[in-house]
């Protein structure tokens, strides 16, 4: 599972744990009647968790199965009432290169984005990791929220 942010390698679990998952803040802004922004405990909290088993499929040619927690983005997405006429989502990671060393890499315009549909973010099957495996998401996974989009490949899965 790549995260650049952490370099292009495979081995980042360590440089992973220097990411400060708390406090952390979730903003929603943009073409929508109702811009907002969580904490990611707040946030939680209020969308509920639930449990969904999913294909992880990469670009490398491996996959996976992997029962993730979290909550669907349609949940998130309706909560900030998109504007009529809103065709997309935009989502950005965390931008910190004192702590990701990746982002001080010049092959990419940190911080990363990633943007879909409005019609993709309100597909039931879109889903707001927050833990994998009965257990919190770990850093190295993309905590503290990362994105599941089980009809593209995992590194369109936005991360932190």
């Amino acid at each position: 599972n790549n995260f650049y942010e952490f370099g292009s390698h495979k081995q980042i679990a360590d440089a992973a744990q220097r990411l400060r998952t708390r406090p952390w803040e979730i903003r929603i802004d943009g073409e929508v009647d109702k811009p907002l922004t969580f904490g990611i405990d707040e946030l939680i909290k209020q969308m509920g968790v639930e449990e969904r088993l999913y294909r992880l499929r990469c670009v490398e040619t491996w996959a996976m199965a992997i029962p993730w927690t979290g909550f669907p983005l349609s949940k998130l997405v309706a909560l900030a009432q998109p504007k009529p006429g809103s065709r997309y989502v935009l989502m950005t990671s965390f931008q910190d290169s004192t702590v990701a060393s990746g982002q001080r890499q010049f092959w990419y315009p940190w911080p990363y984005t990633e943007g879909m549909t409005m019609a993709e973010a309100q597909n039931e099957l879109a889903f707001m990791v927050t833990g994998a495996y009965g257990k919190p998401l770990a850093k190295q996974f993309g905590a503290p929220l990362r994105l599941a989009l089980p009809w593209k490949y995992g590194f369109k899965s936005i991360k932190s």
